[in-house]
């Protein structure tokens, strides 16, 4: 039985028990003020039982025995981390039962049938440490407190300072040389999306209302969850996707996904994961964060579309504290969880000149993505701010065809005839870094279209330069 088990039974009844299971005094219904999570707990047990690789990078956390709240659950890693020394894989035989009593093989069978996701266990291991903090801090404050309420000055005091000054620094961030940083074994890229999207990815598309911004991300997530990439359609590996509309009714989505789900067949269907909740969430508010943790946590996507993104801040969209709190919760789910994030967001309105095409609300939106897109309602996608990377985002898309957004054909000419539009307009030649910021087009494809249009560009270039 778990400690979260015993919440209903009365103290007298958890004395009874922990004495017959020979475990010593047992926690009372006083349990319930301290911080601690067996959920948790459990998780990073059965996740190490069932994985060595996985029960690795939970001992990289830092976890140790005494972070758990639970005597059981202190042994029962501590036995396990023996086992992985020993060059063993931790199961329920070689993890065997400790001759104390304080756990038995049947304690082992239940974590390893009930083991959560492997990839979880980081995050399991996190919140174990945390909580542990926490009854730290709550054991110091209430030694501060009983002590200042008896009139013991020095011994509150002393309290307080172990408060202040034991804390554990965090050592959660990862560090190398730069030899080590450089030569790890890694690939270049981690895609999501052959060429387009790499894990941990943020974009950000705005677009004028009713544009066809949400059109296009209820597609990208339809088509990455059925193995179609969505410029090219291609064969790519599927996707597990979460689209997250926090606007429309469930019979709104539902109408909207049902052509995509006819075209993209039935390949989709248990890929993608539909969440609708139009009242929005508050990313700063914790319950809200729960709720939201709670969600990723349990679907493991690898693709998170959706929006728009004032619908995830409560309060004035326009203030930066907001934002960032919002921000900082969303970028720890990502890394977390190695998912990239397109959302939709709205675009300021037009102030007497041209409409802006960056994010309506506060101006770290403007920072915080890898990729802003704009999609005009003639389907050109435009880069309000610098890509970080290169990457295959086409320069247009047209409505109809197979699906709502298809890219255009002929890329190349399409890239020249903008080209030439753009250079037109400055009155003198453009560098390809220029047009590619302007354009919203990668230097490659840009670089090839001139190379394939020089002696037109080169003329047009010569007249501009006599004309001005």
């Amino acid at each position: 039985m778990t400690i979260t088990d015993t919440d209903d039974l009365p103290d007298d009844v958890l004395e009874d028990q922990a004495a017959a299971e020979g475990l010593g005094p047992r926690p009372t219904r006083r349990h319930r003020d301290i911080p601690h999570d067996a959920d948790a707990e459990t998780g990073v047990l059965g996740v190490m039982l069932y994985s060595t690789t996985a029960a690795e990078t939970i001992i990289d956390t830092g976890l140790n025995p005494e972070h758990f709240w639970a005597p059981k659950h202190q042994a029962i890693y501590n036995a396990i981390c023996l086992a992985i020394v020993a060059g063993e894989k931790p199961d329920a035989v070689t993890v065997p039962p400790r001759g104390d009593g304080s756990f038995t093989g049947h304690d082992l069978l239940p974590l390893i049938v009930d083991a959560p996701v492997p990839s979880n266990g980081p995050a399991y291991a996190r919140r174990v440490i945390h909580c542990a903090r926490l009854r730290t801090v709550y054991a110091d404050a209430t030694e501060a407190a009983q002590a200042a309420k008896a009139g013991d000055l020095p011994r509150a005091i002393a309290a307080v300072e172990h408060l202040v000054v034991d804390q554990p620094v965090s050592s959660a961030i990862h560090h190398q040389p730069l030899g080590a940083f450089i030569d790890s074994d890694e690939p270049d890229h981690d895609w999501v999306i052959p060429g387009l999207l790499e894990r941990t990815d943020r974009i950000l598309l705005t677009g004028p209302e009713g544009g066809g911004k949400s059109t296009l991300l209820r597609q990208i997530g339809v088509q990455a969850a059925a193995g179609i990439h969505p410029f090219t359609h291609n064969d790519v590996p599927a996707l597990r996707v979460l689209l997250l509309d926090l606007e429309n009714s469930e019979r709104q989505v539902r109408r909207a996904l049902r052509p995509l789900r006819v075209t993209a067949g039935h390949v989709a269907d248990d890929n993608l994961t539909v969440a609708v909740h139009p009242q929005g969430l508050d990313l700063t508010d914790p319950t809200d964060v729960g709720t939201l943790t709670h969600l990723i946590a349990t679907i493991q996507p690898d693709l998170v579309v959706g929006g728009p993104i004032y619908k995830l801040v409560g309060g004035d969209p326009t203030e930066e504290q907001p934002a960032k709190a919002a921000a900082m919760v969303l970028d720890r789910l990502r890394v977390a969880h190695g998912f990239a994030l397109a959302l939709e967001t709205h675009q300021p309105h037009d102030s007497g000149g041209k409409r802006p095409e960056r994010p309506y609300g506060a101006s770290l939106w403007k920072r915080w993505p890898e990729f802003g897109l704009h999609i005009a309602e003639t389907g050109q996608l435009r880069h309000w701010r610098g890509a970080r990377d290169e990457r295959e985002w086409p320069a247009a898309l047209t409505r109809g065809g197979e699906w709502p957004w298809t890219m255009e054909l002929d890329s190349r000419k399409l890239s020249f005839a903008q080209i030439v539009q753009l250079t037109r307009q400055h009155g003198r030649r453009l560098s390809e870094r220029e047009l590619s910021m302007e354009m919203g087009v990668p230097k490659t494809s840009i670089h090839n279209a001139l190379v394939a249009n020089k002696r037109q560009y080169d003329d047009l270039c010569a007249r501009l330069e006599e004309e001005f």
